[in-house]
């Protein structure tokens, strides 16, 4: 009966050590996770984006959209003027 010779094991580790594609599959995730974020559009998740990416490429954005989500331009604001009679 016929068996194929055992290869020796390989000494590469499974995930890349290379830092740039470690770099690179994390910006993709990042932005993986950044578009589920708007599709959501609500203050609990930029604030996750924000725990998860703190230091992250939409961070300002993330910072400006639960601004405007506690402040909707929309809103009433004090200074209106009453209608005239």
């Amino acid at each position: 009966m016929f068996q194929p010779a055992k290869r020796p094991a390989s000494k590469v580790p499974a995930a890349s050590a290379d830092p740039d594609a470690i770099k690179e599959k994390k910006a993709r995730n990042e932005r993986f996770f950044w578009k589920q974020v708007t599709v959501e559009n609500t203050a609990a998740s930029y604030q996750n984006y924000l725990e998860r990416f703190p230091e992250g490429e939409f961070v300002a954005e993330a910072r400006r959209k639960i601004d405007e989500l506690a402040h909707p331009a929309g809103a009433a604001t004090a200074t209106t003027n009453p209608p005239s009679q």
